[in-house]
Parts: structure tokens; sequence; C-alpha cells
């Protein structure tokens, strides 16, 4: 009798185990094909950057797109400090004419 017991208890489990990989497999198909795609199987916003300052703060830079954006996290608050495009990032810095004193 416990042994009916045992295998009555993991046949319930697979049961419920197998309803969950069916939901899921069928909500990832379906969110899919109408546009709601995981982070995974987008390229257009990547971070490409993460730097931790301390325990509570850290900055990304994340691309999107052809831009390119400097945030601040920390536990209360996001801040964005800079933005970048494609053409800013090509660009030649502003040389300073040096002149050696006499």
């Amino acid at each position: 009798m416990e042994l009916e017991y045992i295998i009555r208890a993991f046949l319930a489990l697979a049961f419920v185990a197998g309803l969950i990989g069916i939901t899921a497999f069928l909500f990832k198909k379906y969110a899919l094909q109408k546009g709601m795609a995981s982070n995974a199987m987008s390229k257009q916003l990547t971070i490409k950057e993460q730097l931790y300052l301390d325990a509570k703060r850290r900055l990304l830079l994340v691309k999107n797109g052809e831009k390119e954006i400097l945030i601040l996290l920390s536990p209360n608050s996001e801040t964005v400090i800079a933005n970048y495009s494609a053409a800013q990032k090509h660009a030649k810095p502003a040389t300073k004419s040096t002149t050696k004193p006499r």
C-alpha cells in the first residue's frame, strides 16, 4: 500500500511538471509570434559595459540601435548621465593648439 502512494506521488509530480513545460513552450511560441520577443531574442538593446562604483551604485553603458546611453543606477534612482550617437562617437575630438613657451 505504501509503494502505491509513492508511485502516485511521483506520477502527480511528473504530470504537474509536464503541464508547466507545455505551458512554457506554448507561451514562448505564441509570444514570439505576436512580437513580444524576450531580451535574448532582441539585438536592438544591449548592455555594452557595466562598472560597479560601490555596493549599491553602478554605471551602465547601454546601446540602443545607433545610440549609446550612460546611466547611473542606485537603489532609489536612475540617472541618465550622457547620450552618445554614432556620429559623435566617430567624430575626432577638438585639439587645442599647443605653443611651447620661450
